[in-house]
């Protein structure tokens, strides 16, 4: 990895964590928070430094794509420079789209921005997916990836046919993740399957006890609704927990654990341009990082030569 590519990493991470953290939950903390306490000025610096992370996390996913579509539009292979196409569209898309507000209508612009951010996570599949051992996830999240990515007034449309591209958005994404420690091979110890449950169990249990409450919070943060049963979206969270401390304990590669991160925190929000860019660099991070687990060092077996000599000093 250049040393470019670990600093993007590094701040997108850092800044996404950051806001989340600020922007979708502390400044959700208003409404029950104790009316007679002035909080406004407090409020008013965390707005300002998360919609700073907000800026500094999309900026560096996308110059995460750009460098992947510079990269391989360098290459001599022709699949190589559709990639570099691909994701040169998906920048596009979800940066410079407003300059073209002077002669397209807004339901166009939507068109036009769900098919180069689908088409860009489409070849990242089609160039990486079956490379990976985690590529069975990826195909779901994917998948989930360009059903949330389509603009309101065509699933509409579909929505009228019986074919909900929301629901489906959803159940694939939750697929996504309890497939993950199946495709990583993980054997999770105690203190790992503990905390899992433990997160998985909190969520159900929330969700079960408060369920349109949770909702709103899940639709506010993450894009999702939690139509399916509560225990599905707690297995979900259990096995993203399990799979992201095993692989830290296994040595996965830091692009794989941060790229998993940014999967699960865009969420299912893709048609806004922030959380479209975090998706699909994080799938890319994933895709084209290879899955390799740190293997303990074996003592090397002596030469026939040393076993010779050994002999020959014992006769």
């Amino acid at each position: 990895m250049s040393a470019l590519r670990r600093q993007l990493v590094l701040a997108v991470l850092v800044a996404l964590l950051t806001e989340v953290v600020l922007l979708r939950l502390a400044l959700r903390l208003g409404p029950v928070l104790p009316t007679g306490v002035d909080l406004l000025p407090l409020f008013a610096i965390v707005e300002r430094v998360g919609v700073i992370a907000l800026n500094v996390s999309v900026l560096a996913a996308a110059a995460l794509l750009a460098l992947a579509a510079g990269e391989a539009l360098r290459a001599t292979q022709s699949t190589r420079w559709l990639l570099g196409l691909a994701l040169a569209g998906v920048v596009a898309a979800n940066l410079g789209l407003s300059v073209l507000l002077a002669v397209l209508s807004t339901d166009d612009l939507a068109s036009l921005h769900a098919l180069l951010t689908g088409l860009g996570v489409a070849a990242i599949l089609g160039a990486y997916v079956w490379r990976t051992q985690l590529g069975g996830p990826l195909v779901l999240a994917g998948a989930a990836q360009v059903l949330a990515v389509i603009p309101a007034a065509s699933a509409a449309r579909l929505s009228a046919y019986g074919l909900p591209p929301s629901a489906l958005t959803e159940l694939l994404a939750v697929l996504a993740a309890l497939a993950l420690p199946w495709a990583g091979r993980i054997r999770p110890t105690r203190t790992e399957a503990a905390l899992g449950l433990a997160a998985g169990g909190l969520l159900t249990l929330g969700t079960s006890i408060q369920p349109w409450g949770m909702a709103t919070v899940a639709i506010w943060t993450l894009g999702f609704s939690l139509y399916l049963p509560p225990l599905l979206y707690g297995a979900a969270l259990a096995s993203v927990v399990v799979t992201l401390l095993a692989g830290r304990r296994l040595g996965w590669d830091a692009d794989i654990l941060v790229g998993l991160t940014m999967l699960g925190l865009a969420g299912l929000k893709l048609d806004v341009s922030s959380a479209a860019l975090v998706s699909v660099a994080g799938l890319l991070l994933v895709a084209q990082t290879p899955l390799r687990a740190a293997q303990p060092v074996a003592e090397p077996e002596p030469t026939p030569a040393l076993i010779v000599a050994g002999s020959g000093g014992h006769a």
